[in-house]
């Protein structure tokens, strides 16, 4: 078989598919990645917070069922990279520097608007008073990265979008190049900590964006790929997550694990192929995509909902029966998030945030 035959199905032109802000043709698949996604994110925090926010001492034995609670859910946040290299890398559509400069203003605007607020509303709440003052330390805070912890995304996401068109021009467009930039952030950013860990090597070859950037081009790599039997597939990926779920079932009760992590990163691949590559013909109408284009806000406006109830109402999920607090505590956040990111998505301003 010739190189141009290799390489034809990869370069083959493939219905534009994606959803939330890269989108111009909805895949249900992706939607329904984002709402559960979405969802598992909000527990990571309602989990991390219940811990560091309470008004008595946590069991010791409670913090470990929550750690583990915590990086079995951590799938979800590379789940949201690799869709954005699913939709914006994984067809043949030209990624202009103008759309890029177009959307990493859309995130700069999160930033010094949702940003900026939640700075402000720290000073509020230590100083108990608002000022002038606050306000622009504040946004010398949102410009120094100083704000609530969850914007960490998109400071990340907006470096990520300024090299995109970078990806896809020089490496994207042809399979071997990908293989070989995948290989290269796998090696530098996910197996090496883990050689090091076990050796005891003090190796590390740190680039930028590199563990994220892994996720983008990895959402790429499987939008493009066509699986011949996912029978195989579907028996090896499910064998690895239950490895990765005896994991840290035994291991993970004591610490949090990166993102990056090689077990959260065999997790998050599993799960993103399993969903995105099974029963192509399978589709579920638009009963998801009204939720999935409010997750971008959901995860934004729900830290905010978080710290009201533990802060100032003093409703503390540990409270009770933990293993019914805690998920109902998730459930209503979620839903409280929702509605008010639907309602504020009415109004045209904030629709372009949101």
């Amino acid at each position: 078989m010739t190189d141009k035959h290799k390489t034809g199905a990869w370069r083959q032109k493939r219905k534009p598919a994606c959803g939330g802000i890269c989108m111009r043709v909805r895949n249900d698949r992706i939607d329904i990645l984002r709402v559960i996604s979405a969802f598992f994110i909000v527990v990571i925090h309602v989990v991390s917070t219940s811990v560091t926010y309470n008004d008595m001492a946590v069991a010791q034995s409670t913090v470990q069922r929550l750690n583990v609670v915590h990086n079995l859910s951590s799938w979800a946040v590379p789940v949201f990279f690799m869709i954005t290299g699913f939709c914006v890398l994984g067809d043949d559509r030209e990624c202009t520097w103008q759309w890029t400069f177009r959307h990493t203003g859309k995130f700069i605007g999160i930033l010094f608007t949702v940003g900026w607020f939640y700075a402000l509303l720290e000073y509020v709440y230590m100083e108990r008073k608002l000022t002038l003052g606050a306000a622009g330390l504040s946004l010398v805070d949102v410009l120094n990265g100083n704000t609530w912890t969850h914007m960490w995304y998109i400071y990340f996401i907006i470096g990520i979008y300024l090299v995109l068109p970078v990806v896809k021009s020089n490496v994207v467009q042809d399979q071997k190049n990908v293989y070989y930039l995948l290989g290269l952030l796998f090696l530098s950013t996910i197996l090496i900590p883990v050689i090091n860990s076990h050796i005891g090597l003090s190796v590390d070859i740190h680039m930028p964006l590199s563990g994220y950037l892994f996720y983008v081009v990895a959402g790429a790599a499987i939008a493009r790929c066509s699986f011949a039997d996912m029978k195989y597939i579907n028996m090896a990926l499910g064998a690895a997550n239950v490895v990765v779920i005896a994991y840290f079932w035994k291991y993970g009760k004591d610490e949090i694990y990166p993102y990056t992590s090689l077990p959260v990163c065999i997790m998050a691949l599993s799960i993103f192929i399993l969903t995105i590559k099974n029963h192509p013909e399978l589709h579920t109408g638009r009963k998801w995509d009204g939720i999935s284009g409010c997750t971008l806000g959901i995860y934004l406006i729900h830290p905010f909902f978080l710290n009201l109830m533990i802060k100032l109402l003093h409703i503390y999920p540990l409270h009770g029966i933990g293993w019914i607090t805690i998920p109902a505590a998730c459930i209503v956040l979620y839903f409280v998030s929702y509605v008010t990111v639907y309602v504020l998505r009415k109004i045209p301003i904030v629709n372009r945030l949101f």
